[in-house]
């Protein structure tokens, strides 16, 4: 496994792991309706714009070395929630369920805690989400809950914040 920066070329493998990632993971917990309208080329169109430097992303690929195929990323940027006191948000952690609890999520985590360096990061996961305890293990602390609406269907989101996402590194 390779974990490297991303460019814009990568942007077609990125939609397809949040696409796959979101039918897979978020299977009975947001509507079926909503899974289904996902479209690889909605999610490429998005990830386009994120390549734009100006933006301040921070943005990770995992590759399988021996088929150059991207089976996760990672997307960081500015907290977008004032409310909450952190400096930076990690906006989105997908690994391909096939590659899951095999390091890929922890080094992705640890590409963007290099770069970021010492500050405070927030993330936000479905609450309902068994994933969560990934982002426990890796010394996230709950910071809050927030609900929102998606197709109409109110969800509830947990946060986990670090302090110093830098103690991502020791771990």
């Amino acid at each position: 496994m390779l974990i490297r920066k991303a460019c814009a070329a990568d942007s077609r493998g990125i939609a397809r792991v949040r696409v796959d990632t979101w039918r897979t993971a978020y299977a009975g917990l947001v509507s079926d309706s909503h899974l289904r309208s996902l479209r690889y080329e909605t999610v490429q169109e998005q990830f386009n714009a994120v390549f734009t430097p100006e933006k301040g992303y921070h943005v990770y690929v995992a590759e399988e070395a021996a088929a150059e195929d991207i089976i996760g990323f990672i997307l960081a940027g500015a907290n977008r929630n004032g409310r909450f006191p952190y400096r930076q948000e990690i906006y989105a952690l997908y690994v391909r369920k096939e590659y899951q609890a095999m390091g890929a999520g922890h080094e992705l985590l640890r590409a963007v805690a290099a770069e970021l360096g010492s500050c405070s990061v927030i993330v936000w996961v479905l609450a309902a989400n068994p994933y969560r305890r990934f982002y426990e293990k890796l010394g996230g602390t709950y910071a809050g809950s927030e609900e929102f609406v998606l197709d109409g269907e109110k969800l509830t989101i947990t946060g986990y914040g670090w302090n110093d996402i830098g103690t991502v590194l020791a771990r």
